[in-house]
C-alpha cells in the first residue's frame, strides 16, 4: 500500500515547503505476505523538487492570472521506485500494486488503475483508493496529484482515455487526445491484443524530466511534446505525435510484455520506436504541408541517420549490454537503444515481409503477456 497526504497531522513525518506540508507513508507488500500496517509503520520519503525530476517529485506552475499551482508526480524508470518504497526494483520482478492516496480535497489523484472509492476522511482531506494493478514492474508504478483539468473520450471498444492539462491548453487538448486514441486503436489491431487495462490517462506536465514515460495506464508526458497547433512547425508536429504513439506502444511492449533485465532495454524501445511510425501516419498526412515523402524523410532523420551517427562514435556500444548497476541502467537510454534497435527491427521486417513480421509480433505478445522476454525469446 502506498499512501500520500498533503496535510500534516502530528503523528506523520512531514516535509515542509512554501507553508505546505507534504507527507508520505509507504507500506508495500508486493508478494501479499504481510498485513497493512497503516498507522504503525512509517517511512520518511524524500520529496524531490525540480530540477531533479525523479522518484516522487514536487513541481509548480503559474497560471495566466499569476496564481501558483502545485503538482506531485512520479518518475521511477529505471531504478527510482526504490527511493519511494521498499521493493525489488528490477523489471523482471513483477508485482501487483494497490495504491491509496490521501490528499487535500481540492486536488485530484490519478494512478495506474481506476479509482474504486473516494471519500472524505476528515475536513478537507480525501482518501482515493485504486483498483489493484495486474502484475507489472516497479518502474511503471505512477501517480499524479494535481488540480489539472481533464477531457475524456472513448475508443471504439469503449475504453475511456483521458488527458489532464493546464487550463491554458484547453483548445489544444482534444487534438492531442485524438492522437492517443488513434494510436491505441492502431496498436490493438496490429498486435492482435486489445489494450489490457480498463482506462488510460495521459498527464501533460509542465515539468517532466524526459519527453514521455509509459507508466502502465498513466502516461506522463512533457507539455511541449504533447500539444500542437496550426502554428506548430511540421517537424515538431511529427515529433510530438511520434512521442505520443511511442509511449502508447509501450503499453504492450515493455508493460504487458516486460524485459527480463535492463540489458534488453533495446527490445522494448526499438519496438515502440518502430510501431510509432505507422500509428501516426494518417494523422500527420492530414496536414496539407506534408507528403508521404516528407514524413519518411523526417522519420529517417530522427531514426536511421541518428543511429548511424551515434554508432560511428567512440562511445558506441552493443544493443545487448551488460548492465550491472543503476548508473549503467540510467546511461543505457540513448540513440543506440532507441534508434539503432528500431532500424534493425525495420531491416528484419523488410527481409521477411510485413505480414510475417506482424505474425511474429502477434505471437510474441500472446506468448509473453504478463511475463518477461529477452533477446533469446
Amino acid at each position: 500500500m502506498l499512501q500520500w497526504c498533503t496535510q500534516c497531522h502530528g503523528n506523520w513525518y512531514g516535509i515542509h515547503r512554501i507553508s505546505k506540508c507534504y507527507c508520505i507513508l509507504t507500506i508495500l507488500s508486493p508478494l501479499n505476505t504481510t498485513q497493512t500496517l497503516l498507522g504503525k509503520t512509517k517511512s520518511l520519503i524524500r520529496l524531490i523538487s525540480v530540477p531533479q525530476l525523479n522518484g516522487i517529485y514536487l513541481s509548480e506552475y503559474t497560471d495566466e492570472s499569476g496564481e501558483g499551482h502545485l503538482i506531485v508526480a512520479t518518475h521511477f524508470e529505471p531504478t527510482h521506485a526504490r527511493t519511494a518504497f521498499p521493493c525489488f526494483d528490477e523489471p523482471q520482478l513483477k508485482a501487483r500494486f494497490t495504491i491509496t492516496i490521501d490528499h487535500e480535497a481540492k486536488y485530484k489523484a490519478i494512478s495506474n488503475m481506476p479509482p474504486t472509492k473516494s471519500r472524505l476522511v476528515r475536513s478537507e482531506l480525501k482518501r482515493t483508493q485504486f483498483t489493484a494493478t495486474p502484475p507489472m514492474s516497479t518502474y511503471l508504478v505512477a501517480f499524479v496529484l494535481s488540480d489539472l483539468k481533464d477531457m475524456t473520450k472513448y475508443t471504439h471498444r469503449g475504453v475511456p482515455v483521458s488527458v489532464h492539462y493546464r487550463d491554458s491548453y484547453q483548445d489544444l487538448a482534444e487534438e492531442a487526445l485524438d492522437t492517443v486514441i488513434q494510436s491505441v486503436e492502431f496498436l490493438e489491431a496490429y498486435v492482435g491484443r486489445v489494450y489490457p487495462l480498463p482506462k488510460l490517462d495521459v498527464a501533460a506536465l509542465p515539468q517532466f524530466g524526459i519527453g514521455g514515460m509509459e507508466n502502465w495506464g498513466l502516461i506522463n508526458i512533457r507539455e511541449e511534446f504533447f500539444f500542437t497547433s496550426n502554428e506548430t512547425e511540421p517537424i515538431d508536429l511529427t515529433r510530438n505525435r511520434a512521442v505520443i504513439a511511442h509511449e502508447v506502444a509501450h503499453m504492450w511492449f515493455g508493460d504487458l510484455v516486460s524485459i527480463t533485465s535492463w540489458n534488453d532495454l533495446w527490445l522494448k524501445e526499438g519496438a515502440a520506436n518502430l510501431l510509432m511510425v505507422p500509428a501516426i501516419r494518417s494523422l500527420v498526412l492530414k496536414d496539407p504541408r506534408w507528403t508521404e515523402s516528407d514524413l519518411q524523410n523526417t522519420l529517417i532523420y530522427f531514426s536511421r541517420n541518428r543511429a548511424l551517427d551515434v554508432d560511428a562514435s567512440l562511445s558506441t556500444h552493443p544493443l545487448l549490454m551488460n548492465i550491472s548497476d543503476p548508473y549503467e541502467a540510467a546511461g543505457a537510454f540513448d540513440a543506440i537503444s532507441y534508434t539503432k534497435s528500431s532500424a534493425i527491427l525495420n531491416m528484419l521486417r523488410s527481409l521477411i515481409g510485413d505480414s510475417r513480421f506482424q505474425q511474429g509480433v502477434i505471437k510474441y505478445i500472446k506468448d509473453y503477456q504478463y511475463k518477461t522476454a529477452s533477446l533469446d525469446d
